[in-house]
């Protein structure tokens, strides 16, 4: 969902030099940094997450512009690449999941159209984001209890103690080595996280 959205501003005819999506942790609070475009991005970006300025745009409920940097109160200098931000909150549902920043060299960066613009595209992946996330947990809520099962099964009799968690690892192991096959009868066979997941508990 993050590459996707990035890939809509990268190379685009607009004022983009530079895109991020930082990701919020909703236990701390915290925002990782994920995949970036632009010349150093991660460095220019990780700098930026260091500043003032990140700490007062992630404390907003809404996004803005600032053109023309060196003029903000709030900004030091910490990132010479960047002359424009603009930056939405990523949000779904009322819940704030990430926050997305566009930069620019010049100056004058941005236009009340490549906001109009960003507030549609952030809607939609704030959206598929939320969505990805509430599949993510439900997935390691099943493989949770199918893992309590296993080993209720293993704990009631001391003749199949293990059998649920040796069984799988062993078939993993087995299917792994055929993955990696370059030659043979399992040259083509090919094992993808999904079907390495439907293996596991079956």
């Amino acid at each position: 969902v993050v590459a996707a959205l990035l890939k809509e501003f990268d190379g685009s005819k607009s004022a983009v030099d530079y895109g991020a999506v930082f990701l919020c942790d909703t236990d701390t609070g915290g925002y990782t940094l994920e995949p970036a475009f632009g010349d150093k991005a991660e460095i220019a970006f990780a700098s930026l997450k260091n500043s003032r300025l990140f700490a007062d745009m992630a404390a907003r409920e809404t996004g803005d512009i600032v053109n023309d940097l060196s003029s903000s109160p709030l900004w030091n200098g910490e990132v010479a690449d960047f002359r424009a931000l603009l930056w939405l909150p990523l949000i779904s549902h009322g819940e704030k999941l990430g926050l997305l920043v566009l930069a620019s060299r010049r100056i004058e960066g941005f236009s009340a159209a490549d906001m109009k613009r960003a507030q549609t595209l952030s809607s939609v992946a704030a959206t598929a984001l939320r969505n990805a996330q509430l599949y993510a947990a439900e997935q390691k809520m099943f493989q949770s209890f199918v893992k309590v099962i296993a080993t209720a099964i293993d704990a009631k009799s001391p003749y199949t103690a293990g059998h649920c968690r040796r069984v799988p690892e062993i078939a993993l192991m087995i299917a792994e080595t055929a993955h990696q096959a370059n030659n043979g009868p399992f040259a083509a066979f090919v094992l993808d996280e999904d079907e390495r997941n439907t293996m596991e508990i079956a």
